[in-house]
């Protein structure tokens, strides 16, 4: 039994170090990448008008959305899907892919 405890330790030892590095590259992904991403304003300007627009909903409507959502994944009439594809941030945020952009190994 004791065995099996240190090795068990050892193990969670081993994935500490593990989350650590990720979280360590993924901070540094984020203030070398991801801030330049995020105050484009392609996506400030989408996520002002975002949060004027929902800022009303109750959670019973954001359910509504993400039924209809779900709904219309796969199907020719997908109005709800085609408002997101089509905007300015989603125009935008393709060309900030980091196989386009070589921005980082992990997301490749």
């Amino acid at each position: 039994m004791k065995h099996v405890f240190v090795a068990g330790a050892l193990c969670l030892s081993a994935v500490a170090t593990t989350a650590s590095e990720h979280s360590d590259a993924v901070a540094a992904f984020a203030q070398s990448q991801a801030a330049a991403w995020i105050n484009h304003p392609a996506i400030v300007n989408a996520i002002t008008a975002l949060n004027q627009s929902t800022n009303p909903l109750s959670q019973a409507d954001i359910n509504t959305l993400d039924q209809t959502w779900r709904a219309e994944v796969g199907t020719a009439d997908a109005p709800l899907i085609a408002s997101v594809m089509n905007s300015a941030a989603s125009e935008h945020l393709p060309r900030m892919s980091p196989k386009r952009t070589g921005a980082s190994p992990m997301c490749s």
